[in-house]
């Protein structure tokens, strides 16, 4: 009897459930129906037709054109049209209900007008009435709280601003320019990207070896624009003095990004104390001296990592670290190689060449540089199979890392390819008639995807973009620069034959870089030789 009872109970309650969210399933489904019929009433392809919610709240808050005390241009006034007869009331909306109402009523009329002034453009550019309507949509879903759908507005609004040209073409000025900008800033995109569920949590600190460098600093620029904090490792404070001066001044300035100098990386307990109370390591740092004697760059390189990861095997706040390898500890991108490379594909080659007896001419710079990738990587996956350390690991492998440089001594280094060829010095390009080359903003993106994305263990993520050789970069700077003589076309270049599965990382540059693919070279070329352009004037 009590069992039958039970089950009695049980069965009850169960439809009570059934009940209560079939009423709220059709509860909703009215108030989307009541939201869209309202809409329809309002078929315009002007701003200013876009229905109020004030009309449901307080007439209090109703503004007149007259309202101003002295004349506005018309997106000033779209704007703060939107501000008050939008946001406020959503804002101000203690009834579920209505604020739900207002909100599909909204979206439904913006989206209306944002079709009918789509359908109405001439062209395949758009005005900046059809621009702010879309940053204000997406808005409006920060502000009700579906971050995928502002994500998918702010890439619309992201491709509508490349068609037209840029940001710079959209004749937009003043307060104007500076909203539009703000929405569709990389910052403001990084926040609908870190909705993404992450590894470690917001907030949390990670450790990046070698800050000052040319691709630890864009790693670190990006996990600040994420909301992480930054500890940098310097050999050198007063030479590196711009990070904190300049590039990430006001981080410094609110507690989230610090340097600690660390004068030889392959001592012993050298990285115990920087390595306290984080959440992550990037391990940048390495010998890239191009010294052709395998003695002064190999063995310091392996040791770095090695150290650097029985540091971390002693610090339970740990949960990721990733090192920063290159395409040549796979293998040499070199003209007649149609190597397959693999997760399981070395540079053995290099290794033994470099360990070849003296002499070691300087030619040879580069293979020993591949030796200490390939030998420094192969101790980072040997001590994950002894150790088995409980934070996961992952390597970045890029190939010919170009673009941006976040301080004019990133102009200066070894590999500062465009530089030399801007400079038309061809003493170290001979040796390199073709190449992968790939921007340091994806090389950046792919780290801290390797570091927040909690999926991604045990991966060698190969980076490499266009397969290309100096006369295509020749050729790109001339059309930059149609004003500026560059060097005639170098002989005997050549195409790669190598290549990988490029899926995974792909998928991560979209998933935590917003980008649909690679950053082109035309983009990073444009980059790397902007503050070049500058100095020129």
């Amino acid at each position: 009897m009590m069992a039958s009872h039970a089950v009695r109970i049980a069965h009850a309650r169960a439809r009570l459930r059934q009940t209560k969210q079939f009423q709220a399933q059709q509860s909703q489904q009215k108030r989307k129906t009541a939201a869209v019929e309202n809409a329809h009433t309002h078929q315009s392809d002007t701003l200013d037709s876009i229905a109020t919610p004030l009309s449901r709240l307080s007439t209090e808050l109703m503004l007149s054109r007259g309202a101003f005390e002295t004349p506005v241009k018309a997106p000033y006034e779209f704007l703060f049209h939107h501000y008050v007869h939008s946001v406020m009331p959503l804002l101000s909306t203690h009834c579920k209900w209505l604020s739900e109402q207002i909100g599909y009523t909204e979206r439904m009329n913006k989206e209306w007008n944002l079709n009918m002034s789509i359908t109405a453009e001439q062209s395949s550019k758009f005005n900046d009435s059809t621009l702010a309507l879309v940053i204000i949509l997406a808005q409006d879903e920060v502000v009700l709280g579906d971050f995928e759908m502002a994500q998918n507005h702010m890439r619309g609004a992201s491709r509508m601003a490349e068609l037209n040209g840029g940001q710079q073409t959209l004749g937009l000025d003043g307060f104007l320019e500076l909203v539009f900008n703000k929405w569709v800033d990389e910052k403001i995109i990084l926040i609908f990207i870190m909705s993404e569920p992450t590894n470690i949590p917001a907030g949390s600190t990670v450790l990046v070896t070698g800050v000052n460098g040319f691709v630890a600093s864009h790693i670190a620029k990006q996990l600040l624009l994420r909301g992480f904090k930054v500890r940098g490792t310097v050999r050198d404070p007063e030479r590196t003095s711009w990070l904190v001066k300049d590039a990430f001044k006001a981080y410094v300035d609110n507690g989230d990004f610090e340097l600690v100098t660390i004068k030889d990386f392959t001592a012993a307990g050298v990285y115990d104390d920087a390595i306290k109370g984080v959440s992550a390591i990037a391990h940048v740092a390495s010998v890239v001296t191009f010294d052709s004697d395998p003695n002064t760059v190999i063995p310091q390189t392996v040791q770095a990592a090695t150290r650097i990861l029985e540091a971390a095997l002693n610090e339970p706040s740990v949960k990721t670290f990733v090192y920063t390898s290159s395409i040549v500890a796979s293998t040499f991108p070199a003209p007649g190689n149609d190597t397959r490379v693999t997760r399981d594909t070395w540079n053995d080659v290099a290794i033994e060449l470099a360990w070849s007896p003296p002499p070691h001419p300087p030619s040879q710079g580069s293979i020993v540089y591949a030796a200490s990738k390939a030998a420094a990587e192969k101790a980072v996956w040997q001590f994950v199979e002894d150790k088995k350390p409980k934070f996961r690991v992952n390597s970045v492998n890029p190939a010919m890392i170009m673009g941006e440089p976040l301080d004019e001594s990133h102009l200066q280094t070894v590999g500062a390819w465009i530089k030399k060829l801007w400079d038309g010095d061809v003493s170290q390009l001979a040796s390199f008639s073709a190449t992968y080359h790939i921007d340091v903003k994806d090389v950046a993106v792919l780290h801290v995807a390797a570091i927040l994305d909690p999926k991604i263990s045990n991966e060698r993520l190969q980076a490499w973009a266009e397969n290309c050789n100096w006369n295509d970069m020749l050729a790109i700077l001339r059309r930059l620069y149609p004003q500026r003589h560059f060097i005639d076309d170098l002989p005997n270049q050549q195409r790669l034959s190598i290549s990988t599965d490029l899926t995974l990382p792909l998928q991560l540059l979209k998933k935590w870089g917003n980008q649909t693919g690679w950053r082109t070279l035309e983009q990073t070329i444009k980059d790397n030789v902007q503050l070049l352009g500058e100095n020129e004037k």
